[in-house]
């Protein structure tokens, strides 16, 4: 990984990459990465709702644990 992050570069890409996704697996990969994004960039709420734009069911697990990751990282 890249350190420092750089947050606002990788929003950026990742959000125009979502306006050409082609379908909805596509566009539910690129909500992924925006949320472990903002995780990464200590945006929790933000994440937490990136993650609820999506329901494909081949990205439960990975939801699954960025979700735990991120309550994790609540935590004080």
């Amino acid at each position: 990984m890249i350190k420092p992050l750089p947050t606002e570069d990788a929003l950026r890409s990742w959000t125009e990459r979502a306006q050409i996704a082609q379908g909805e697996v596509d566009r539910e990969n690129v909500y992924l990465h925006l949320a472990r994004i903002k995780m990464l960039a200590g945006r929790y709420p933000e994440a937490k709702a990136q993650l609820q734009r999506g329901h494909q069911r081949h990205c439960l697990e990975l939801k699954t644990r960025l979700i735990r990751n991120i309550e994790e990282r609540e935590k004080p």
